[in-house]
């Protein structure tokens, strides 16, 4: 697979960031990047995927796949941890089957594609490796993801049609009308519970139904700038990468698309992977497409407004992942044979925990924090509630209830109204600051108002 292109978005400023190391008390600033070596020489790092709660452990998984594949370098499926730690897996994998996207089950598992093999491949996070041969010949698999029903869902660039593979292995087909000239390609489930596609040939962005109902879209979007990778942001928005323009774009689900350039070299237009960073914002792979042909990683906000970090020479940024250690993981394909993290905050901030309620349940339970409730640091949010008005006999009238996987909830009970503070903190970790959330709610007896 070659690199299809590049990114557009609206652009404000580039912002150079070398990549380097900290000291143990420095906090790093937004956009620093460091980047760990593979241990196979010209592996070709492609799609990576990762963060809470879809990988075990936290890692990433990423697919290797080599331009040139020799004897002990073939293609493989690998997983880093947050530390760098990287193992490779080769075993199971048909050699020179092209590992392609790769994206989690919910279950622990990892699914790939696999683009010259034409199959659909599963690997445990032990790394055991189950293939699924596809029912039409050459219709090479591209993107997956995991659909609202349980199953993985791709695209077939070849063919023009959309797949779904259950975890059993079953294999349905969906023939969406498009033809070959279509040319699905990233594919991610959307906020409305369907599976939202591109269309690199056809230049526009599909949508498919989980009974297999297609619409596709087109308006808005720049002719010939190949719609590449999707991703859900958090406005309700779909956002693509354009391969062949400097620009970005955000589809709504009733199909109004709105499309964001950014600053670049027109002679190495296009971006590649793109994820929703834990601090809202979309981050994207731009390859060489920056000013005067530099690497580059982009953010951009839900607005448009765009900033460019170098990721230095010979890097090639492809794919895209939000790690579980809040920040953005990234591949270099066909380029220096690294992984590669860039710091998207300086603080600690909860990653996918949700906020603290607004209401407690009187003479109820409510939870305060989720299960696998973590800082963008990696540590484990903890809590503590106080009584505010212990002349109601508050010490006594709620209980903190601690489940699995670090789930915390809170049990009122007794004399109200009750009045509690709440507060969830994180202890400094390494390169980042302590960090503390307050709230103080009220409790009223069942029926009020609170």
């Amino acid at each position: 697979m070659s690199r299809a292109g590049q990114f557009v978005a609206c652009a404000v400023a580039a912002v150079i960031v070398a990549s380097g190391s900290a000291s143990a008390t420095e906090i790093p600033p937004i956009g620093r990047i460091w980047e760990y070596p593979l241990p196979t020489a010209s592996s070709n790092p492609s799609w990576i995927t990762g963060g809470l709660p879809v990988a075990a452990n936290g890692d990433l998984w990423f697919t290797q796949q080599p331009i040139n594949p020799a004897p002990g370098n073939t293609g493989a499926v690998s997983k880093i941890t947050t530390s760098g730690v990287i193992t490779e897996f080769t075993a199971g994998i048909t050699p020179g089957s092209g590992p392609s996207s790769i994206a989690a089950d919910g279950s622990g598992n990892m699914w790939f594609t696999e683009a010259d093999g034409n199959q659909i491949a599963m690997i445990t996070a032990a790394g055991v490796v189950t293939e699924y041969q596809l029912p039409v010949a050459n219709s090479r698999p591209a993107g997956i993801a995991l659909g609202p029903d349980g199953n993985m869902w791709f695209t077939l660039y070849n063919t023009g049609n959309i797949g779904s593979i259950t975890p059993a292995g079953v294999i349905t087909e969906y023939p969406t009308g498009l033809g070959p000239t279509a040319g699905p390609y990233g594919i991610a489930l959307g906020p409305d519970g369907n599976m939202w596609f591109t269309q690199v040939k056809a230049n526009a962005i599909g949508v498919i139904t989980p009974a297999g109902q297609v619409t596709t879209y087109s308006a808005g979007i720049s002719p010939a700038s190949s719609p590449y990778i999707i991703a859900a942001g958090l406005d309700g928005r779909m956002w693509f990468t354009e391969g062949a323009s400097n620009a970005i774009g955000a589809i709504t689900t009733s199909g109004q698309v709105t499309q964001y350039p950014y600053p670049g070299d027109p002679a190495n237009a296009g971006s590649n992977g793109i994820a929703l960073g834990a601090d809202g914002n979309m981050w994207f792979g731009g390859g060489n497409s920056g000013p005067n042909g530099s690497q580059v990683i982009g953010r951009m906000t839900p607005t448009g407004e765009v900033t460019l970090f170098n990721a230095g020479a010979s890097s090639n940024p492809f794919g895209v992942a939000l790690g579980s250690d809040g920040h953005i993981w990234f591949t270099n394909y066909d380029g220096n044979n690294t992984i590669g993290r860039i710091y998207t905050s300086t603080r600690q901030l909860p990653v996918n925990c949700g906020t603290l309620p607004a209401k407690i349940a009187a003479k109820g339970e409510t939870v305060l924090l989720s299960e696998d409730c973590r800082t963008n640091a990696g540590n484990r949010l903890r809590i503590r509630v106080t009584a505010v008005n212990p002349d109601h006999g508050a010490t006594q009238a709620f209980r903190l209830k601690r489940g699995p996987g670090g789930r915390v909830s809170i049990k009122t009970f007794g004399t109200f109204p009750l009045r509690l503070s709440i507060t969830v903190r994180a202890d400094r970790t390494d390169l980042f600051p302590a960090y503390a959330s307050t709230r103080t709610v009220t409790v009223h007896r069942p029926g009020s108002q609170s």
